[in-house]
């Protein structure tokens, strides 16, 4: 599930999602950002967040993922104000996002959706083996499938995970590399930039 929103104060287009208790869950809740942020120099997972604030629960992404018990459960921001890209002016400096930005990022979510069911399964594989390093204590158990979701076990683990944290707070990544101006796709081929403009953000 995913609604697509305009976001008034924070820079680049990044996700709300939903954290459960249960490690393995994690990783799966996290692994569709991750492929977004590999394909675009626009997303950045480092300014996502998946805690559950209060005030959020009657919002059709925290509704979804607890009462329906679907993890990969989003809210898709999209800044009014435009792109920093990251720390180093140099890769890309900060600028006004574009009609065809946009329009740009919502093809890249279908292909993310092709990406993660892909029966090939590489840049799937890829993104959840840099998402292991990134969160060592989300690593799967044994072979098990990050596709794979148990349902009452979402749903338990939702329905007991209420968070005051603030949807406005700590960010899911921070450690995440530096974007790159050549920064490639998991497993092969290149970050797609935002169209150029000469507005400056």
């Amino acid at each position: 599930y995913c609604d697509i929103h305009g976001h008034s104060r924070k820079c680049n287009m990044f996700m709300y999602g939903c954290s459960s208790k249960h490690p393995g869950l994690r990783l799966k809740e996290r692994v569709f950002p991750f492929l977004l942020h590999n394909e675009s120099l626009m997303f950045s997972y480092d300014d996502c967040n998946f805690k559950v604030q209060r005030c959020k629960e009657s919002t059709a992404r925290v509704v979804s993922w607890r009462e329906l018990a679907i993890p990969n459960s989003y809210t898709l921001e999209m800044s009014l104000g435009g792109g920093d890209f990251g720390q180093d002016p140099a890769v890309r400096p900060p600028q006004h996002f574009t009609e065809d930005d946009y329009l740009e990022m919502g093809r890249l979510l279908c292909e993310a959706i092709l990406d993660m069911y892909d029966p090939g399964r590489v840049r799937l594989e890829a993104a959840v083996g840099e998402l292991e390093l990134l969160h060592p204590d989300m690593k799967r158990t044994g072979g098990e499938d990050i596709l794979s979701i148990d349902a009452e076990a979402a749903r338990s683990s939702a329905g007991r995970d209420r968070d005051n944290g603030d949807d406005e707070g700590a960010s899911a990544g921070g450690a995440t590399r530096k974007k790159s101006a050549g920064a490639s796709k998991s497993a092969g081929g290149s970050k797609r930039a935002p169209a150029k403009s000469s507005k400056a953000a």
